[in-house]
């Protein structure tokens, strides 16, 4: 297998990669959400202590995510309509034959990332309390506000709009390029926005799952809702299991259930993905659909990334972003 890399590597370094420009402005955005989020975080450790004051959170996810999206679509999408603006990022009405699909999908994220953070240590900083931008964290000192603004504030907010970034404007723009690089680059930058290293396998797992759902259903709606799904799960339920898990001298029954638990989502989840490709299939023989098969293979995606990544700007954007996320994870365990 190493050897099979080697050789890919070397073929990809010999094949003259003519630079890609469609990459440029969603990795921008990403790049911008990033700057906003770090200065945010900045003025919240050294300068002024935001706490849970009620209008910082929604203020920071306007001005860190939405206003930088918002400014994106316009550019890719000019004097058009909201309307077009949204379904070029993939906003769309789902089916109700794939009710049982999101309700699978969001059993199979939750207990899933639940295993990941046990596994990598995320459930310490997820007992911490369920945090936004690495800086507002709800539950930290018991809840002091009503459940409908932590709802809200905390699940309905960044489930649109993460997903409104991620899922629609970055995955949507880099499926121009292609379908294996658009869900790679989308979940990784998505899985920066956690601000955590036990929890990143979990927020990276968590973002292509989001991928895949975005491509079965063909609807950025159904991320919203699987998202929306994991992040009440991560607002009144994660906190406790990981305090539990952390504070128990005898974990091996709450492994043991969380692993059923695991095991019967991968199930369900598995099960009901074949169901809806068996539609599929039929619906692209009676040629109510065109056919369209996800395919990654690692060679081609080497030379996409390459593409994507040899233009300067491109590669600037890149890394910025991967420094301000190291600065704020230094910050974050300094401070």
């Amino acid at each position: 297998m190493k050897n099979r890399i080697k050789k890919i590597k070397k073929t990809i370094g010999e094949i003259p990669a003519k630079p890609d420009e469609r990459a440029f402005l969603p990795i921008l955005l990403v790049t911008v959400c990033m700057a906003v989020a770090f200065i945010a975080m900045i003025i919240d450790r050294f300068i002024f202590s935001f706490g849970n004051d009620l209008l910082s959170p929604i203020m920071a996810q306007l001005v860190a995510m939405l206003i930088p999206a918002y400014l994106c679509m316009l550019l890719l999408c000019p004097e058009k309509k909201l309307s077009a603006q949204l379904k070029r990022v993939g906003m769309a009405k789902i089916g109700h034959e794939y009710v049982f699909f999101l309700i699978f999908s969001a059993l199979f994220v939750i207990t899933t990332a639940l295993l990941l953070n046990i596994i990598f240590g995320g459930v310490y900083a997820s007992a911490k309390g369920f945090t936004l931008l690495g800086t507002f964290t709800a539950g930290e000192n018991e809840y002091t506000v009503n459940v409908l603004y932590l709802v809200v504030v905390y699940a309905v907010i960044p489930a649109v709009i993460e997903e409104l970034v991620f899922r629609g404007i970055v995955y949507s723009e880099l499926c121009g390029i292609s379908e294996g690089l658009a869900a790679c680059i989308s979940s990784l930058l998505s899985a920066f926005f956690a601000f955590t290293l036990g929890g990143l396998p979990a927020a990276l797992f968590c973002a292509l799952a989001y991928c895949f759902v975005r491509f079965t259903t063909g609807s950025l709606l159904s991320c919203i809702i699987v998202h929306l799904a994991y992040n009440l799960y991560a607002l009144f339920l994660a906190t406790n299991v990981s305090k539990y898990f952390i504070s128990a001298q005898n974990t091996a029954l709450l492994t043991v259930i969380i692993i059923g638990a695991w095991l019967i989502s991968t199930a369900l989840f598995v099960s009901e993905s074949a169901r809806v490709y068996r539609m599929k299939t039929e619906k692209i023989k009676d040629g109510e659909i065109p056919s369209k098969v996800p395919r990654i293979k690692l060679r081609e995606l080497l030379i996409e990334t390459k593409s994507a990544f040899i233009f300067p700007p491109t590669l600037v954007c890149a890394i910025i972003t991967l420094a301000l996320y190291v600065a704020t994870m230094v910050i974050g365990i300094l401070a």
